[in-house]
């Protein structure tokens, strides 16, 4: 190592001798007295001068002409905006570069300032002594970091590869709730001791908390009211398909059997079980609104990135009174010439928006109970071909004190008749915007699934900024509004959580990965914002069956 340096310092004289700038691209004229240099490892950015004067020899070394494209920053995306409250983000990145040994990481707070970063991992999480500055230098402008790579032979700058970022004035300040299962949905049925759900603190830099691990039946939808003092969440108990918990928010949740209502107790039309899809809670916690007496459709294949293909073909909304324990249709959402689903309902508890297409009686003659197994090699293109559906947004007036009225529901404009299936729509805590998913056929799991934003009213749809390559799904609003959470297998099979500024104009931002949420080999899905009055939920455990 001592030869090296000498080798790189005497490349320093050369160039010093010769007029050169002795820097990199963002510092041409070398590091700043109030440059930082410090390793990977360290706590905070105190200046290491052992650090520093191996910056100041890559730095003096550096040429252009020796640096490839082989380096890709991978995290945070180009342009990303992160809330003010965010814990210190992950940055991870690929070099293709044979030669490659470690890399160098700078954060460009000011003309004046950078802090470096040696690292001998392809990834960095700096620790919040670290961020703190960038944070506070990109709530005002964006930052940019790059990374270099260093090649181990000649201590030569080889690779490198930059992204900018800037942070919000905003914070999220609410905690999140998910689930967390294998990727494969034929393998999470059959390993419910890896099915868990997580209540994590993007604020926190600790790991999300363990609400529970291991259950006795497949648990799937959840949600809050607005204050997070009451939650639901499908359970699968006793062999009853319909099984829905609904209770008040506490540390301990010893769930007993008076909390668990059951879907099946509604008037059903046949002998099927009714599941209650989808169900929500309203805002103010009175009732909780799922889809009863469906059929759906369910196809299991051994694809990771798309294991299933799902959707009811018959279906109406009801609702449960949580004060009346009273079970009613929807008014205009009871049709059974349709398939009502993917309820959502309006801040002032006034409207509901929803999923709605034609019910599919061939379907139902061909398929009875609709459980269908697909030969493995079967692709979700080749089914979504077979088992063609489309969806439209429709919103109806909703008025559980006076449900002997009738309504009607209207399709909403701009997120109906347009070629493609639109669902999942999720008004904005203010209830001037929704935003829902769109896919050219099918209601879940669709690679092609992109994130609209349109007006409550109807209007035109934007597509928005924060879609990822790779499947874009279940949104969920932040308590302020001021933010939006997605899940999406850009990364890969083991679907992430991502979050995106969603500003008063409907106008969203580039994502940022809440990359402490899930864990190696499990997806996560499902995830719900909830207010921190649910915060001191420690655990949570079930009805025996």
């Amino acid at each position: 190592m001592k030869t090296r340096a000498i080798l790189l310092l005497l490349v320093l004289l050369g160039l010093a001798r010769s007029g050169q700038a002795a820097g990199f691209p963002e510092a041409p004229a070398g590091l700043s007295p109030g440059d930082a240099c410090f390793a990977a490892t360290s706590d905070g950015p105190a200046d290491s001068a052992e650090v520093r004067q191996a910056v100041m020899l890559l730095a003096a070394g550096y040429d252009p002409g020796r640096v490839v494209e082989s380096l890709r920053i991978m995290h945070p995306l180009h342009g990303a905006l992160l809330p003010a409250d965010l814990a210190p983000p992950l940055i991870t990145w690929v070099d293709a570069h044979p030669q490659v040994g470690f890399w160098l990481i700078s954060f460009r707070i000011s003309p004046s300032r950078a802090l470096y970063v040696l690292c001998r991992e392809p990834s960095y999480e700096p620790p919040e002594a670290v961020w703190k500055p960038v944070r506070a230098a990109s709530r005002r402008h964006d930052v940019p970091i790059t990374v270099y790579g260093i090649d181990a032979e000649t201590l030569e700058v080889v690779s490198q590869d930059v992204v900018s970022v800037a942070t919000s004035r905003d914070r999220v300040d609410a905690l999140v709730m998910y689930r967390q299962l294998p990727p494969v949905f034929s393998q999470a049925q059959n390993r419910l001791d890896l099915l868990g759900g997580r209540l994590g603190d993007p604020a926190s830099p600790k790991p999300p908390r363990t609400l529970f691990q291991g259950v006795p039946g497949c648990v799937g939808c959840h949600s809050f009211s607005r204050d997070g003092m009451v939650f639901g969440m499908d359970l699968d108990h006793a062999g009853d398909k319909g099984g829905y918990i609904l209770a008040g928010t506490r540390r301990d949740m010893d769930l007993t059997a008076g909390e668990l209502l059951s879907w099946n107790d509604f008037p059903k039309i046949d002998d099927r079980q009714t599941t209650g899809l989808y169900a929500r809670i309203t805002p103010d916690g009175r009732q909780v609104i799922g889809t009863v007496n469906e059929i759906a459709l369910l196809i299991k294949m051994d694809d990771p990135f798309a294991s299933q293909l799902f959707y009811p073909y018959r279906g109406i909304l009801a609702a449960y009174s949580r004060a009346q324990g009273r079970y009613f249709p929807v008014p205009g959402a009871d049709d059974p010439g349709y398939v009502q689903t993917c309820p959502d309902i309006r801040p002032d508890g006034r409207q509901i928006a929803f999923a709605r297409t034609a019910t599919q009686w061939e379907l139902i003659q061909k398929l009875g109970t609709g459980h269908v197994f697909a030969l493995p090699q079967a692709s979700l293109h080749e089914l979504n071909a077979a088992y063609p559906v489309q969806f439209d947004i429709y919103h109806v007036p909703f008025d559980p004190d006076h449900r002997e009225r009738p309504a009607v529901a209207e399709p909403l404009p701009g997120a109906d008749g347009n070629g493609m299936s639109n669902y999942n729509p999720r008004y904005s805590p203010d209830g001037r915007w929704i935003v829902f998913t769109q896919s050219r056929h099918g209601l879940v799991l669709q690679p092609d699934s992109r994130l609209y934003a349109i007006p409550a009213t109807g209007g035109v749809p934007r597509r928005m900024t924060c879609n990822l390559g790779l499947m874009n799904s279940w949104h969920s609003f932040s308590p302020n509004g001021r933010w939006l959470l997605f899940v999406s297998k850009e990364t890969g099979a083991d679907s992430r959580i991502w979050i995106t500024h969603f500003d008063r104009q409907g106008r969203d931002s580039v994502p940022v990965m809440l990359h402490r949420f899930g864990e190696p080999g499990l997806a996560c899905n499902v995830p719900e914002f909830v207010d921190r009055a649910a915060g001191g939920m420690e655990r949570i455990s079930f009805p025996a069956p």
